[in-house]
């Protein structure tokens, strides 16, 4: 599953992205929203419906190391290496 974490990153999240979209549909209520966006730090998804902000909690659905795959900060989510 790729997502945009909060500091624009995407960011590779190894996880069954069926179960994830599970978890967001019982959290929000089946909900519609128009976008959302992936906290890296605190591994949920972050959604906004109308006037409500829903953080959806997938820690447990992560199977493994979180990649990178664009220009973050250094020293941020698996960013070692990266020049100043």
């Amino acid at each position: 599953m790729k997502v945009l974490d909060w500091m624009g990153r995407d960011i590779i999240v190894p996880c069954d992205s069926t179960k994830v979209w599970e978890r967001v549909a019982q959290e929000t209520g089946g909900r519609d929203f128009d976008g959302f966006s992936f906290d890296a730090w605190k591994r949920t998804i972050n959604l906004r419906i109308d006037d409500e902000v829903f953080n959806v909690d997938i820690s447990d659905l992560i199977t493994g190391k979180m990649e990178v795959v664009s220009p973050g900060y250094k020293g941020e989510v698996n960013n070692d290496g990266l020049e100043d």
